[in-house]
């Protein structure tokens, strides 16, 4: 049986600040006790703007 897998977007907030950053983590972090894994990050950096979107993977809830 092939594994089955939910996706899910993100943005995260890179602002060159500890700060942010710090939140960051916490928001991956959090998410990674919720059994999302990272599958890619895309970064957007421009004026006045920082972010990056992650693409996040986890196993699907098997229904019998």
């Amino acid at each position: 049986m092939m594994a089955q897998w939910q996706y899910r977007f993100e943005v995260l907030d890179l602002v060159s600040s500890d700060q942010s950053l710090d939140e960051s983590q916490k928001q991956l972090n959090a998410l990674g006790e919720a059994r999302w894994e990272v599958v890619s990050l895309v970064p957007k950096v421009g004026k006045g703007e920082s972010w990056c979107l992650a693409l996040l993977k986890r196993a699907a809830a098997r229904s019998n």
